[in-house]
This record gives structure tokens, sequence and C-alpha cells, in this order.
């Protein structure tokens, strides 16, 4: 994933997103809050994969059924340069 993620590059605010996220746990977590720290942990998990899904679809790429990305077209637009995908 994480191979993936670097080639696809984030959307515009996920960092500013993913430090916000990152500090709501924190203060969960130092409050002893550990309903508030799950619910923020499955909120920023959610955020970070409909992002990547965001990113595939900017490159013309499908997320499949089973999590893996379609992207036989974006190879054939010459958009992706993994062999893994073709």
């Amino acid at each position: 994933m994480d191979a993936r993620r670097s080639a696809l590059g984030y959307g515009p605010w996920r960092l500013d997103t993913v430090i916000a996220q990152h500090r709501r746990l924190v203060r969960a977590i130092a409050q002893g809050d550990a309903d508030k720290a799950a619910l923020v942990t499955f909120e920023h998990t959610e955020s970070s994969r409909l992002d990547l899904l965001a990113a595939m679809n900017r490159r013309g790429m499908q997320a499949t059924r089973h999590g893996r990305p379609d992207c036989r077209k974006a190879v054939a637009a010459g958009r992706w340069r993994f062999r893994s995908c073709a």
C-alpha cells in the first residue's frame, strides 16, 4: 500500500487532515478515552481510503471488488508505470 500511495501521491489538504486526525487521536489516548480513540482511528483510515481512491480515479484507475486496482486502462493510456498492473 505504501508503494501505491507513494506512486499516486496525496490529495490537496491531505497533510493538514492527517495532522489534525493524529492530534485528535493523541488527545483521546491522553484522556484515556478508548472509544474516542477508536472512532478517530476509524475516521482516519476511512478518509485515507477515500483519498487513495480519489487519487486512483485521477489516474484513470478503478478499484475492483477485492480492493486491488484495475489499472489496465491507465496502463494503456501511459498513466501507470508499474508492470505488475499490466
